[in-house]
């Protein structure tokens, strides 16, 4: 298999990512099933893996918070049958040197115990802040969130 990143602003490819990252959560934290959309703002952003075969293999969205001064990544997803394989690591060095052109100074992101911390620290995340945030299935579930200062 062999994926190509590729960037978009389409409702419909956030979508994709926002609905298998969701699928991806309910199947490990035992949480009921609700009417979840993704947040999509004017500046909405996603790079994605669309694989040979046409198919959506995941991807990070994000949005600029000028207010705020930062990139946050909204979600990040990789279908499990790419991951272990360095497409997360090739997916976020493209976010971030696209991000760096934005002229904000940092990104955050926040993950949960069953996704992605360890990530986040390899791709030289600092972690600033972890909250208890109990599930049904992982009742010592912790929410931890990072930041990254972009550097010019």
């Amino acid at each position: 298999m062999n994926c190509t990143i590729t960037h978009s602003r389409s409702v419909e490819v956030i979508t994709t990512v926002h609905d298998a990252l969701y699928e991806y959560n309910l199947k490990h934290t035992g949480s009921p099933r609700q009417d979840a959309k993704p947040f999509i703002c004017d500046s909405s952003e996603v790079l994605f893996l669309l694989g040979d075969d046409a198919v959506n293999y995941g991807g990070v969205v994000w949005h600029c918070d000028r207010e705020k001064q930062k990139i946050v990544v909204d979600l990040f997803f990789i279908n499990d049958a790419l991951r272990g394989q360095g497409y997360g690591v090739k997916l976020f060095n493209e976010f971030e040197s696209r991000a760096r052109t934005y002229g904000l100074p940092s990104i955050s992101v926040y993950t949960n115990t069953f996704q992605a911390p360890g990530f986040y620290q390899k791709m030289g995340y600092t972690l600033v802040k972890t909250s208890s945030a109990p599930l049904p299935a992982l009742p010592d579930n912790c929410r931890f969130f990072f930041t990254k200062k972009l550097e010019d």
